[in-house]
């Protein structure tokens, strides 16, 4: 499981995103937001034997792939 930009951690809440063109846009909406914290949940509650979770390093030449923040 790759773990995107799209859910991240920072100042003790979890931040919600979402790409639109060439950047990350805050999701406003409680419903879009609580859809995807709830698909990561059930993503990381099958978790099988050998289950693999990957957080991409940041590029600081690439403001899409911001490395702070990201978890």
């Amino acid at each position: 499981m790759v773990w995107d930009g799209d859910l991240r951690y920072s100042e003790n809440e979890w931040k919600t995103f979402s790409f639109k063109g060439s950047k990350w846009q805050n999701i406003k909406s409680i419903e879009r937001k609580k859809y995807l914290v709830n698909a990561y949940r059930v993503l990381l509650t099958r978790a099988r034997q050998g289950m693999v979770i990957v957080i991409p390093e940041g590029n600081i030449e690439d403001h899409t792939r911001k490395s702070r923040g990201l978890l």
